[in-house]
Formats: structure tokens, C-alpha cells, sequence
């Protein structure tokens, strides 16, 4: 009895049916961990989108991480985005949200204190007529491809030290010594020792304050996601984020009351 084989035609049909189903469940079975940092990379990305649009929109300047308006307060940078997601925030609430966070908290992302300022004083002129906060100008920033703008950094419970990054040099290195602009020593990496989270059962928090908050976190495989002032969203290897490189803007760290790279 002579046994009747597949065709050539049949064979590819089955590997085409094979391919398609493998590729419809290859999402169940994403590494997690990525599909997380992949979530973050998103809202960042989308975040990104809505500053450097309200930049264009006010001057080429951004909006401060905290401040008062004539119409009350206080209000945060997140607030004054918001207009700028489509259809607003109430439709996309997820934005602000990091699945690797371990709580939920109202600002998960924290903006460069370079850029974006401490309005906190501004209620002083909110009967001012034509009071506008102001801070930054895009056109300052060298090199926007290699500055953070928005970072992932860690949990804290005062509300008022959530939405910034803290980019005071001594947090990420020992004195670089610029001379002329370039630094003589090497990034010590110190922004390592604030790689935790500062929740309300972490005692050790009570010697540390806010500073943990402040600073860029690497949830994701010791990668963090950092989003650009020029709006790509870069996924920083730990021990690779650079203070000179990536985090200190020139000019705009120096007009920070007390700052100054040494």
C-alpha cells in the first residue's frame, strides 16, 4: 500500500499557520521584567511628546516642577503637560504610572531640577496682572540628545519631593575639577548608594530624608529609563550614567541658588 506524503504546497501552508500562532502568543510569553520597562519607555516617550510641545507653546521655556497661578494652586509640571496628552490625562492615566514601582504614587517620573525650577514661592505674585512663571529656555541646552529631562526615580511619601530629579553633582560623583570645561577626574558613580526606595516601612530612610526620591532608579535589569531633552528615551545600563554627559546642563546648574560644578 502506497502512503500519500505532504506536498511542498501543504508543508508551507502548515509553517505559515505554525508562524502566525506562534506569533500571536509570542506576547504571553515576553520576559515580564522587559514588558515592564517597555511600559515605561512608553508613558516617557508620551510624556516627552506633551513638554517639548507646551516648550514650543511658552516661549521655548519649561514649566516649573511646582508653582501657584492666579487662579490658585499649587500646581506641577505634570499639570501644566497635561493639556498637551491627547484628550488630556483623564483619558490616559496610565501615563504617570510605572508598573515596576513598587506603590502608586501621584508623580513616579521626576523632571531635571535644572530645567524645570522651585516655583514654590510664586504664590507671592498670583495677584500680579499678567503674572507668567518662567524658567529655562530650550536654546541653552547643548547637546539635548545626552541631557536628562525625565528620569525613573524612587518612591517617597512627602508628595512635595516626588515629581523632581535632584542634579546636585555630589549626588552622582566626587568633584569632576572642570577645567575649561572638561572634567580632570573620573565619575565616582555615587548616585549607586540611592539605588532604593524610600517607603514608609524602610527605616534606614530616616538617616537618608528624600534623597532616594530624588534619584534615578534602575528597576528594569539594572537599567533605568531616562527621556532626553531632545524627547528620545534612552535605557541607561547601571554605572553608566555619566553626570557631566547626562545630567549637568551648563549654565542652567550653575543659576541653581547654591550650585556649581567643582
Amino acid at each position: 500500500m502506497k502512503t500519500k506524503g505532504f506536498t511542498l504546497v501543504e508543508l508551507a501552508g502548515a509553517t505559515v499557520i505554525l508562524a502566525t500562532v506562534a506569533a500571536a502568543i509570542a506576547p504571553a510569553v515576553v520576559d515580564t521584567e522587559e514588558a515592564r520597562r517597555q511600559t515605561c519607555m512608553s508613558n516617557e516617550q508620551k510624556i516627552g511628546d506633551a513638554m517639548l510641545q507646551y516648550v514650543e507653546d511658552n516661549d521655548y521655556r519649561f514649566p516649573m516642577h511646582i508653582y501657584y497661578q492666579n487662579d490658585g494652586g499649587p500646581y506641577n509640571w505634570q499639570t501644566a503637560i497635561d493639556p498637551y496628552f491627547k484628550g488630556g490625562i483623564l483619558t490616559m492615566p496610565n501615563v504617570w504610572y510605572c508598573p515596576s514601582f513598587p506603590v502608586r504614587e501621584p508623580a513616579e517620573y521626576g523632571v531635571n531640577l535644572e530645567l524645570s525650577r522651585d516655583g514654590a514661592g510664586t504664590w507671592t505674585a498670583q495677584s500680579t496682572p499678567g503674572f507668567k512663571v518662567t524658567t529655562i529656555n530650550y536654546s541653552s541646552i547643548s547637546f539635548p540628545g545626552e541631557k536628562a529631562m525625565v528620569v525613573e526615580k524612587g518612591s517617597v511619601p512627602d508628595p512635595y519631593e516626588q515629581d523632581f530629579m535632584d542634579p546636585s553633582e555630589y549626588l552622582y560623583t566626587n568633584p569632576l575639577n572642570i577645567v575649561n570645561g572638561v572634567p580632570t577626574s573620573p565619575d565616582t558613580h555615587n548616585e549607586l548608594q540611592f539605588d532604593f526606595d524610600c517607603l514608609p516601612t524602610n527605616t534606614s530612610c530616616q538617616s537618608w530624608g528624600t534623597t532616594p526620591s530624588t534619584m534615578p532608579r534602575f528597576r528594569h535589569k539594572s537599567k533605568c529609563n531616562i527621556l532626553m531633552t531632545d524627547g528620545h528615551v534612552k535605557s541607561t545600563q547601571r554605572r553608566t550614567l555619566d553626570w557631566y554627559k547626562n545630567i549637568y546642563i551648563a549654565g542652567a546648574y550653575e543659576s541653581l541658588e547654591g550650585q556649581g560644578p567643582q
